[in-house]
């Protein structure tokens, strides 16, 4: 991660756009609460972001003028702003019942903006003073509108879809008819006559806004709805945008497409802007982005720059597990690990605005509040629910905090109430505790737990409470001018720092309630988040003007320079550990950044043995992946598999698996696949299934092919698969297809043996050389044979009938002549043959031989003829013999063997394969969609892509948005995201920069990145299957196998060592190598059994996976644990277990699996470790102190954690062995 970077990042969806008349800027409306500016030349923000509604901003309209800007959103209000101050002018209201606003136009002299929501209503305000001049009703929610000044009109539509009209005054005309679902685009031609409107039944459609008529068909544009429809300026070209994501042109007078549809975006296309000369075209989508086309035959999208982030407005440490929780406005809680900055996962979390979020000092819960009012609670070592929500808010809740003993949950509200609950129980303490004068923004409480402390939005006071109580304790302290927003105590509870919306940071006695502090400094903005530092010698505060700064808690005054980077309101800090010394910042920007304290600069993401026993089997597990879902990740295959196969889903769809290596992106798409096989098989049998039937799944492995042109390859490859396909004949056209088959089999089996035999007869040369009149008879006797069974053949066709009867009736007259005149005909002949010249019967022979050589060659052409025809009845009747036909061709072995490095000819045979379905698909639903459907779509994986050089990466790329273009390939790409990007920029190094990343490259290949979940609480469990429990019930635990042992020692002379002796017990790997070869093949045993651990020895493992990062981490853990064991004689086991040593391998061994580069200075250190315990020897940054906070951890639950150090010393050159890293420290001694 570059210094610059930041630790996360989120994104939210455009909503609205609107640009001014001459195109200079854009203003954009998001699901972030904003109103932005864009230059859109530069395509860049203009200023900073404008808070313009509480909820979302939906509707966006520049004046004419371009000097204000008119919103409206979520929370039913339409606002005015200025643009060159930002304020807000003025704003209306429209009423209770109005939730949404849709749309807003302005009239074309800028005096009346028009508003409709989702209360069926249009409402008309006067922009000058605010007066509403009148309101129209609709029969639904209002999603579109505009004025119309050449017909006096206006036009408004929504989900009732019906067009409604009237003139200013409120005389309504006839309504449009012709939507068959919601209106959500209206637009009008350049001189205000012409009517545009998209629907979502994906229709575009044309109205005379005179006659109240449709114009032309209606225009079949997107495969969803149409959600935005505007005309050029030159009024030659609608330009509409749709769920489908894509931007699309069509010819205003005939309606036909110009050119293909721009697919850029991942999601659905919101609204569309064109710059008054007609070169570009905007758009902006729920992806976050907004896209710049150019205005030619062939647009192209040139530029895609990032919209708004999603806000984070909470932070929580998790030091026990290393973990950061970030809690956003869009409702996710994010988990990341604290130090790389790996996104974890997130928590199964309500939709709605999150305010704050808190983590119970035991490190057990996690308690997170909103806008929405119910306060959610997990369990962090289940990762579940916790409890119902807890209710008794009667609005948002802005602040949440635990009491230092973990039992209470202190909330305050905007209700203006402080509301205390049992954590367990979940039932309210007391009454509400009531004081301030309007919202409660901030709470905190002291450490010793006897106060809560509390800040308050309107009045500006901090308030004090006893926290058993309620009772209020001192007077009100009067804190800032205005709001009173955020609020903490330090860690030794004398002094309270609050900060407010007039910019000041300031400091209070928390005894006496005075002013310890008068800073000469402030921020340039309300301050939104102040926190003590752990040692209470400084604070530090964050702001609107997106700033960090750090004050002396004594003098209030400003210490170094603030913190920077952030490009929105700072909303939440949080230190990482008890030294201070690292910062985390949460920002609107939507970014968590990481800080150096000291520095203030941003920092980037962190950084004995004994043979085996051969009787066991140590049952390792291999690294392939699996069918047995031991991950918990059935619902994630399910999700993305009923979108691969939902009938509504329509092809083509890429869909990235993101992960790293080793966390299953094998193993998902393996299950993705017998889900896929299943569901379709299911389907096949249910008329009723929403779910594709006939699916074929093709798999791809980029790392095992070696053909230089991959992509080549990959196409080939699916083209074998889909080959080996047998395609069904629909059972409505059996017979007519069984004629034509028979038909075509009969004329190419004609038209193969007559070819056959015209070339026989021309190998035979009549007209060369000095024996040619020698070969002319024989030429001659070849072409009557020919003729004799090409006639034969036809005259036992069906039309040939006619010629046999004819011929059976001479050979009937030749029968009786030769019966009744044989001497006249004896006579004839002998008298002809004297008569006829030999040369001229040599000569007629000879033309004979060649007329019917041509009649030959005419009856080939004829058969030629008769083959394709009945071929193309075929194709006609049966389109799925067309596509048979069309894969058998281009499935051949030589088909792309000349055409290396030329996509035209893949190209053109993937369309051809995409038309011949379409046309299959069609001629089956047509006829009834009886039988098996023809193949409905093709699923392409394609795996460990992140094995592979950055030009191998670039070509399976290229290959997939070859693939894409098609409406029938879903493909499924596994890969590690950061392999990805870094092969992406190397091999683009030369097209990549700052302004186009590889990211931007991504986004238009991938239309659904899916990330992995992360292991989290199935962790345990996924060991705990790698690591079977023995059926034996000794030794049932160490403390047991002890007290059993002492009972003996006075009744045997064979007891176990001593404790004290057990240290010189335990075998090094030097002592116990030789056993390896004392052994002969003959004592092998052929039939070992399974290895088996004991129970507490499976639970310790499992409490270990918190250190382990992947799947793949934690079944290494667990075969190498196997190994280890394995290695101890048998002799020593029950030592082992006893002393609990095998804690202390398993600590070690888990550490090596989780920082191999850490484990090596871990274990050379441990080499001299001393102390008494080995948290002593455990005090080094990184891994050494993630292994101490765990040991610390599990022994305040109640676990025993074995301690001595010179125990860790052994084991650590023993599982030094078991690392690429440490192999090499394996041969020390001790």
């Amino acid at each position: 991660m570059a210094d610059n970077e930041p630790f996360a990042r989120h994104l939210w969806p455009f909503f609205a756009m609107a640009a001014t008349p001459d195109g200079s800027w854009l203003a954009t409306g998001g699901g972030d609460r904003t109103l932005r500016r864009w230059d859109s030349i530069k395509q860049r923000a203009i200023g900073g972001p404008i808070n313009a509604d509480t909820r979302w901003v939906l509707a966006v309209a520049v004046t004419p003028d371009g000097r204000q800007i008119v919103t409206g959103g979520g929370d039913g209000v339409v606002r005015i702003w200025d643009v060159e101050t930002c304020q807000l002018i003025r704003s209306f209201s429209t009423s209770t019942n109005t939730r949404l606003i849709w749309t807003i136009t302005i009239s074309a002299d800028g005096t009346h903006v028009f508003a409709g929501g989702d209360d069926g209503k249009l409402r008309q305000w006067d922009l000058t003073d605010g007066r509403l001049l009148n309101t129209f009703p609709y029969p639904g929610s209002v999603r579109a509108m505009c004025v119309s000044p050449a017909t006096d009109q206006i036009v408004w539509a929504g989900t009732d879809s019906s067009i409604q009209r009237a003139s200013p005054e409120g005389i309504f005309k006839d309504p449009l008819i012709g939507h068959t679902g919601w209106v959500h685009a209206l637009a009008l031609t350049p001189d205000g006559t012409r009517l545009v409107s998209g629907g979502g039944d994906g229709t575009i459609r044309q109205w005379d806004l005179r006659s109240g008529l449709a114009i032309g068909e209606p225009i079949r544009a997107h495969e969803g709805a149409v959600f935005t429809v505007v005309v050029t300026s030159d009024g030659n070209y609608i330009i509409s945008g749709g769920d489908d994501g894509t931007v699309r042109r069509w010819e205003l007078a005939g309606g036909t497409a110009v050119g293909s549809p721009h697919r850029g975006h991942t999601d659905w296309v919101r609204a569309i802007q064109a710059s008054s000369d007609g070169t570009r075209v905007f758009s902006c989508s729920n992806d976050g982005t907004i896209g710049r086309w150019t205005f030619s035959r062939t647009a192209v999208r040139t530029e895609a720059f990032r919209g708004p982030a999603v806000a984070v407005n909470a932070l929580a440490v998790d030091s026990v597990r290393n973990e950061l929780i970030s809690a956003s406005i869009d409702g996710s809680i994010r988990r990341w690990h604290s130090r790389t900055g790996r996104a974890l996962g997130r928590f199964r979390a309500p939709d709605g605005w999150v305010n704050a979020i808190a983590l119970s000092p035991d490190g057990n819960q996690l308690v997170r509040v909103g806008e929405d009012g119910p306060i959610v609670r997990w369990d962090l070592n289940t990762g579940q629910y916790s409890g119902e929500p807890l209710t008794g808010h009667t609005g948002g809740v802005r602040a949440v905090t635990f009491t230092p003993d973990s039992q209470w949950i202190i909330t305050a509200g905007a209700d203006g109430t402080v509301r205390r609950w049992n954590r367990d129980t979940g039932q309210p303490v007391g009454e509400p505790l009531t004081g301030h004068r309007g919202e409660v923004n901030a709470v905190c409480v002291t450490p010793d737990g006897a106060q809560i402390i509390t800040a308050g939005s309107k009045d500006g006071r901090l308030l004090r409470w006893d926290t058993q109580t309620g009772e209020r304790v001192g007077e009100a302290i009067s804190a800032h001018r205005y709001a009173a927003l955020t609020v903490s105590v330090d860690p030794a509870g004398k002094r309270i720092v609050s900060g407010g919306s007039d910019g000041r940071v300031r400091v209070w006695d928390a005894a006496t309630g005075q002013p310890m502090t008068s800073p000469s400094q402030r921020h340039n903005g309300s301050v939104t988040v102040v926190r003590f530092t752990p040692d209470g010698r400084s604070i530090v505060s964050g702001a609107t003007d997106q700033l960090i700064r750090e004050w002396d808690s004594e003098t209030g005054e400003p210490v170094g320079e603030p913190f920077g980077s952030h490009e929105g309101t700072i909303t939440s800090l949080a230190f990482l550990d008890d030294d201070g010394t690292v910062l985390f910042s949460g920002s609107a920007d939507g970014t968590v950044r990481r800080w150096a304290h000291e520095s203030r600069t941003q920092l980037s993401a962190d950084a004995a043995s004994p043979p085996m026993v051969r009787e066991v089997l140590a049952d390792v597990q291999s690294d392939l992946e699996s069918s047995e879902d031991r991950l918990d990740i059935g619902g994630d295959v399910r999700l993305i598999g009923a979108m691969l196969a939902a009938t509504t889903v329509r092809p083509p769809l890429s869909i990235a698996v993101l992960g790293d290596w080793g966390s299953g992106k094998s193993t998902f798409m393996l299950q993705l696949r017998e889900w896929l096989a299943e569901a379709a098989r299911r389907s096949s049998e249910s008329p009723d299934s929403t779910f594709v039937s006939n699916i074929k799944q093709v798999t791809f492995n980029a790392w095992h092919y070696s053909d230089d042109h991959l992509w080549v390859g990959l196409v080939e490859h699916m083209f074998r698969e889909l080959a080996a396909n047998k395609i069904t004949t629909d059972d409505a056209t059996a017979e007519q297809v069984a004629k034509l088959k028979t038909t075509l089999s009969t004329r190419k089996t004609d038209r193969d043996r007559l070819t056959a035999d015209l070339d026989a007869i021309d190998r035979i040369e009549a007209d060369r050389g000095w024996f040619a009149a020698a070969r002319a008879p024989l030429r001659s006797v070849k072409v009557a044979k020919a003729a004799v069974i090409s006639g034969g053949r036809e005259l036992f066709s069906r039309r040939g009938w006619p010629y046999l009867l004819l011929t059976l009736v001479g050979i009937a007259g030749i029968v009786v002549a030769t019966s009744f005149g044989q001497a006249q005909l004896t006579w004839i002949g002998i008298t002809v043959g004297a008569l006829a010249p030999v040369a001229a019967a040599w000569r007629t022979l000879r033309e004979s031989t060649e007329n019917v050589r041509n009649q030959l060659l005419r009856r080939k052409d004829e058969l030629d003829a008769d083959i394709r025809k009945a071929d193309d009845a075929l194709a006609r009747v049966e389109p799925a013999h067309r596509l048979h036909r069309l894969l058998a061709e281009i499935s051949t072995a030589e088909r792309y063997e000349s055409f290396r490095g030329l996509t035209g000819r893949i190209h053109h045979d993937l369309r051809r394969l995409s038309e011949d379905l379409a046309t299959a698909r069609t001629a089956w639903s047509d006829d009834g969609g009886q039988g098996k459907p023809p193949l409905q779509r093709i699923v392409l994986y394609v795996d460990d892509l992140d094995r592979c050089t950055p030009q191998r990466v670039a070509d399976v790329l290229q290959a997939m948005n070859l693939l894409l273009t098609m409406d029938l390939f879903m493909v499924v790409v596994a890969v590690d995201p950061r392999w990805l990007l870094k092969a992406l920029g190397r091999h683009h190094r030369g097209l990549l920069c700052d302004a186009v990343t590889p990211l931007d490259y991504l986004d238009k290949i991938f239309h659904i990145p899916f990330a992995l979940r992360p292991m989290g609480t199935k962790a345990a469990d996924y060991l705990r299957s790698m690591l079977p429990v023995a059926d034996e019930t000794q030794p049932a635990a160490p403390d047991q196998v002890t007290d059993e042992l002492a009972a003996t020692q006075e009744n045997t002379d064979t007891t176990a060592p001593r404790q004290a002796e057990v240290e010189h017990a335990v075998p090094t790997p030097v002592a116990a190598e030789p056993r390896m070869t004392t052994r002969s093949p003959k004592d092998v045993d052929l039939a070992p059994e399974g290895m088996r651990i004991q129970q507490f020895e499976q639970d310790f493992l499992a409490d270990l996976v918190w250190l382990l990062p992947t799947p793949r981490a934690t079944k290494k853990l667990a075969n190498l644990y196997r190994l280890v064991r394995l290695s101890v004689p048998p002799e020593h086991l029950e030592y082992f277990l006893i002393r609990e040593e095998y804690q202390a391998a398993a600590l070690l061994l888990a550490a090596l699996v989780s920082d191999p580069q850490g484990a090596r200075e871990l274990l050379v250190k441990l080499a001299d470790a001393s102390g008494q315990d080995i948290t002593d020897a455990l005090t080094d940054d990184g891994l050494p102190l993630r292994l101490s906070k765990l040991i610390k951890a599990q022994r305040v639950q109640g676990r025993t954690v074995h301690g001595e150090v010179g125990t860790y010393r052994r084991w650590a050159t023993a599982v030094a062995r078991y690392g690429f890293e440490t192999y090499d420290l394996f041969v020390m001694t001790f």
